[in-house]
C-alpha cells in the first residue's frame, strides 16, 4: 500500500460531489445488496460447484485501488487488503473473548454471502460452538451463504430479517450466542440502549462489532478528515452514536466492554472495533 494525504484520497473517491442526502430505506438496502451486490452469486455458485468462499471474494471484490484509512493514516491500496485486515481483527477479537467466556453459537447480523461468519466457521477455535446463524435482508446473500458453508462441510441456519422493520424478538436464534456485526448497525434507523438490551433478551451474550461510530471520532488525528467523516455519516443518514449503547450497558453493570482505539475502513467511513461479553 502507498501512504497518501487527504487531498489525494479525495481524488480516489470523493462522495461529496453530489449534494443530495441518500436516505436509507428497506427498499434501497434490498436493491443495493440483494440485487446489485449479491444478485448474481447464487447462479454463479450453481454454475461452478467447485467454487468456495475465496473464489467468490476474488470475483466480487474489485482489484482496483481504493482509499483505505488505517492507523490514523490514509493509504491507496487494494480492497482485498482491507477485507483480510478486517478478518484478522475478527479472529483476534474472537480469541480475546474466548479467554473469558464460551458460547454455544455464533450469529452474524448483516451476514451477506457469509464472508465473515464462514471465516469463523473455518477457524474452529471453540469446540463448544454447535450452531451458526446468518441474518440478513438479502435472500440472495443468505442463499449463497448457506451454499458456501455447505461446501466446507458446515451448516448455517439462515434468517431473512429487516432490522428497520422486523422485531428483534422474532429472531429464532439459540441462547448464549456470540453476535458479529461488520458495517451493519449503521444501517439501523436507531441503535440505542433499548435495542442493545434486546440483544440480551434474545440470548446474545457477547459481541464483536466493526462499526462506524460517530461518537468515537475524537481519536482521529486528522481534523479535516474527521469533519468529512461526520458529514458523510449525516449525508447518508446512517445511525449516530453507535458506541453509546455499549458504554451505557457497561455503566449499568450488564457487560464487560473493550473498545479498541484504532479505526480502519474504506473511504470516509472508518470503523471502530467493539468487543463485549455479558457479566
Amino acid at each position: 500500500m502507498k501512504e497518501i494525504n487527504l487531498k489525494e484520497a479525495l481524488l480516489i473517491n470523493n462522495p461529496f460531489k453530489n449534494k443530495n442526502i441518500f436516505y436509507k430505506t428497506s427498499n434501497s438496502i434490498i436493491r443495493e445488496f440483494n440485487e446489485d451486490k449479491y444478485g448474481s452469486i447464487p447462479k454463479l455458485l450453481e454454475d461452478n460447484p467447485e467454487y468456495k468462499l475465496t473464489d467468490i471474494e476474488r470475483l466480487e471484490i474489485s482489484d482496483s485501488l481504493i482509499h483505505i484509512f488505517y492507523d490514523n493514516k490514509h493509504y491507496k491500496g487494494p480492497a482485498k487488503w482491507l477485507l483480510e485486515k478486517i478478518k484478522i481483527t475478527i479472529i483476534d477479537s474472537y480469541l480475546s473473548i474466548l479467554k473469558f467466556k464460551d458460547f454455544n453459537s455464533i450469529t452474524e447480523f448483516g451476514a451477506g454471502y457469509g464472508s465473515k461468519i464462514i471465516t469463523l466457521m473455518e477457524s474452529n477455535y471453540d469446540e463448544n460452538i454447535s450452531s451458526y446463524f446468518a441474518v440478513d435482508i438479502s435472500q440472495n446473500g443468505l442463499k449463497a451463504c448457506q451454499e458456501l458453508a455447505k461446501r466446507i462441510g458446515k451448516k448455517v441456519d439462515i434468517i431473512q430479517h429487516d432490522f428497520n422493520n422486523d422485531l428483534l424478538s422474532d429472531l429464532a436464534i439459540s441462547n448464549n450466542t456470540l453476535l458479529l456485526t461488520v458495517y451493519n448497525l449503521h444501517y439501523w434507523k436507531r441503535f440505542s440502549i433499548k435495542e442493545f438490551l434486546k440483544f440480551l433478551d434474545i440470548g446474545i451474550t457477547g459481541g464483536i462489532h466493526i462499526e462506524p461510530c460517530s461518537d468515537l471520532l475524537s481519536s482521529l488525528e486528522d481534523k479535516s478528515y474527521k469533519d468529512l467523516v461526520k458529514e458523510y455519516i449525516k449525508k447518508n443518514d446512517y445511525a449516530h452514536n453507535i458506541a453509546k449503547p455499549f458504554i451505557e450497558a457497561q455503566k449499568m453493570g450488564y457487560i464487560h466492554l473493550e473498545i479498541k482505539k484504532e479505526m480502519q475502513g474504506s473511504g470516509f467511513l472508518p470503523a471502530s472495533n467493539i468487543i463485549w461479553w455479558k457479566i
